[in-house]
């Protein structure tokens, strides 16, 4: 994911966050002339054309930590060094869920592709990827004595330049499991509905197979395709993967009246992978990840196991 920066008026600035309504608070570092020197060369090379893109990660190279390792820079390592010994508030996840939780398609997504190291404690360094606990963090951390300076704390002074009338940003996470429940339960009747003609049946089988197969290519990419290291080692492929091209084949046989025992020994074979892989998860302490993506997608599920159960007696009837 290629980004870049580009230098802003404080002017521009300061108009773009009123018109979103955001707030910007200003902080003046205890920096020596040297250091403040420094710095604004620094900032000033990275702006140029050969220098300002980079490769965007959401959580280790980012706006926020560029500004953070910037700092770090010109004050000798000070700031990584007091900052990684301070623990954080929260991991990569909780994080992503406590940011995204009310936009419902966007929290699942970001669940869903998350692997275990997103759990991780964070340390006040790490945490540093999101500028309000940056800014937080920068308040904490004390200078040397230092070309005739004293000890000193790094942020020296704080004004607010504009002020938000928005509601504060949430501090934790609902669960969601209720809500993932009561979408999964949806999902699971709408496809019972369907599958209860051969037709509805082909379609609900090919649909929701197809839809598991594609999300877990999509899993599979990120795990060992990118760079985005806290999209690998994900217990989420358990429940959708590229396995799950064999529904087409239970489809087809739904198609054509030939649904037998195979098929449906195949089909739970992929919900009994689900529940399994939800189980280690859980086990392993990720509980709260895995049984709201389980809740949101065990359901569709079950459900095709049904479908195809049904499709399968209903030719046995039929002979």
């Amino acid at each position: 994911m290629r980004s870049g920066m580009e230098p802003f008026t404080i002017e521009r600035t300061l108009f773009a966050y009123q018109q979103g309504n955001r707030a910007i608070t200003a902080q003046r570092l205890a920096l020596t002339p040297a250091q403040r020197a420094a710095l604004i060369e620094r900032l000033a090379t990275n702006a140029r054309e050969e220098h300002r893109y980079y490769r965007y990660d959401y959580y280790r190279d980012n706006c926020s930590t560029r500004a953070r390792d910037a700092i770090d820079a010109v004050v000798g390592g000070a700031l990584r060094a007091q900052l990684s010994a301070m623990p954080g508030t929260g991991s990569y996840r909780f994080h992503t869920r406590r940011i995204l939780q009310d936009d419902l398609p966007l929290y699942f997504g970001a669940q869903l592709v998350l692997g275990v190291d997103a759990d991780a404690p964070l340390t006040a360094w790490e945490e540093a990827f999101l500028p309000t606990y940056l800014a937080a963090a920068l308040r904490r951390v004390e200078l040397p004595a230092q070309d005739g300076l004293p000890v000193r704390l790094l942020v020296a002074h704080e004004d607010t330049l504009v002020r938000a009338d928005r509601a504060a940003e949430p501090s934790g996470v609902p669960s969601k499991v209720p809500i993932a429940v009561l979408a999964g339960a949806l999902v699971a009747v709408v496809l019972r509905v369907l599958g209860r003609g051969r037709a509805g049946a082909t379609l609900a089988v090919a649909g929701w197979s197809l839809l598991c197969a594609v999300l877990g290519v999509i899993l599979l990419l990120a795990w060992f395709a990118t760079r985005h290291v806290y999209m690998a080692n994900n217990p989420s492929v358990a429940l959708v993967h590229p396995g799950w091209l064999l529904g087409l084949g239970a489809a087809w046989a739904c198609a054509r009246g030939t649904v037998g025992r195979g098929w449906r020994s195949t089909m739970r074979a992929l919900l009994v992978i689900g529940v399994v892989g939800t189980a280690g998860a859980a086990l392993a302490g990720h509980a709260g990840s895995a049984i709201e993506l389980a809740a949101l997608l065990l359901p569709g599920h079950a459900a095709i196991v049904a479908v195809v159960d049904r499709a399968a007696r209903r030719e046995a009837t039929a002979a």
